[in-house]
């Protein structure tokens, strides 16, 4: 089933974009029979991406994507209340 829906996903954003590489991870993507059960299906559509292969960063991969996130996110937040800090008119408290 999921490789089902795998398949159609990666065919729709083929179909859009036509990425030269597909990457699986995560704990869902790395999982081993995904891949050739994905690829079967994709060579058997009229268009397929050029290569499907695994993530480097396997199943922490959503892990340490959402880490990134949040520390970029938190360093932008310190960075715009530094700004804001240093050009405000009124006395520090």
């Amino acid at each position: 089933m999921i490789g089902s829906v795998v398949t159609r996903f990666i065919a729709s954003v083929n179909a859009v974009v036509d990425p030269e590489l597909v990457l699986l991870g995560g704990p869902i993507g790395t999982h081993p029979v995904l891949l050739p059960t994905v690829r079967d299906a994709l060579a058997r559509l009229p268009a397929s991406p050029t290569r499907l292969a695994y993530g480097l960063l396997g199943t922490s991969a959503p892990l340490r994507g959402g880490t990134y996130l949040a520390l970029e996110h938190a360093e932008a937040a310190v960075s715009t209340d530094t700004m804001n800090a240093a050009t405000s008119t009124e006395p520090a408290q």
